[in-house]
């Protein structure tokens, strides 16, 4: 099942456009945050991620939205699992409560999807599957060098 439908088919079957990121992806380039996943997906606007300033006062100082082709980040639906994620009082989805080592794959839909999904869905829809079956810690370490010359 892909996102973007409420029937059961395989993604050659649909006609809208559905980009995937795998887990496989995500630890090959080394991700740092669900935000850094998504700066890659080329339907983002630009700036692709819309974070709020740390010094401001709110609800929503220093969270990581989503704003898809431009439309706003109240246009773009995030949900997780098939699920909408909850939402501020403002209406912005977090995406920064979501950390990557919990996140399978994602699946973005790149076209409106309002007819399936609501007025929310204008810009787009975001759908984070998380893993399942994980017992322990998880835990990544990344090494990187620089030098010049």
């Amino acid at each position: 099942e892909i996102t973007g439908s409420r029937i059961r088919q395989v993604d050659v079957e649909t006609a809208q456009p559905v980009f995937a990121i795998s887990r496989n992806d995500i630890e090959k380039q080394g991700f740092s945050s669900v935000a850094d996943i998504l700066q890659n997906v080329t339907a983002m606007g630009s700036p692709t991620i819309s974070r709020a300033n740390a010094l401001t006062a709110g609800e929503n100082a220093g969270g990581t939205y989503i704003d898809m082709r431009n439309l706003g980040t109240q246009r773009t639906l995030v949900l997780v699992n098939g699920k909408r994620m909850g939402i501020s009082t403002s209406g912005y989805q977090d995406i920064s409560t979501l950390p990557v080592s919990a996140v399978e794959r994602i699946e973005v839909l790149k076209d409106g999807a309002s007819a399936i999904y609501g007025s929310d869905a204008m810009a787009g829809v975001v759908n984070i599957i998380t893993r399942s079956n994980v017992t322990g810690v998880t835990a990544n370490v990344y090494h990187g060098q620089y030098s010049q010359g």
